[in-house]
């Protein structure tokens, strides 16, 4: 799902009425596709912009999921539908990577990588700082 569309998805829930989005999960997406035919559409593009680029396909895991996620909560809740297709969104990607934003191995790209450490800071106790102030006001 293209971002812009994420975030059109949030504007339409915190604008919507209460009562009809309020406590209830809603699923964004453009269309339902599976991973193989998301690196295909990747590739293409590259292939388009004269990049190389060899999809390696990984074995199947051994639990394969088979179900597909819709929009109709969301579009009868706030009237909003996704539209962008992936072929619209990748041309874009690949001009923001070629614009430099390529350091894919930063954490910040992976979910557990990213938050691990700040689930460490939160949940690790904060013991307290003595404060002391000088008689002339200022602290040390």
């Amino acid at each position: 799902v293209d971002i812009r569309d994420v975030a059109e998805a949030h504007i339409r829930c915190l604008e919507a009425p209460l009562d009809r989005v309020g406590g209830r999960t809603f699923n964004v997406l453009q269309s339902n596709l599976q991973i193989a035919a998301v690196a295909a559409a990747v590739r293409d593009e590259f292939v388009r912009h004269r990049v190389a680029v060899d999809v390696q396909h990984a074995p199947q895991p051994p639990i394969v999921r088979e179900y597909e996620c819709a929009n109709e909560r969301l579009t009868a809740a706030t009237g909003f539908t996704p539209s962008r297709t992936i072929q619209q969104s990748l041309p874009e990607i690949i001009e923001f990577v070629h614009d430099g934003h390529d350091d894919f191995d930063n954490p910040r790209y992976y979910n557990i990588d990213w938050l691990t450490p700040l689930r460490e800071e939160i949940e690790s106790p904060v013991v307290p700082r003595a404060r002391l102030v000088s008689s002339s006001g200022t602290g040390s």
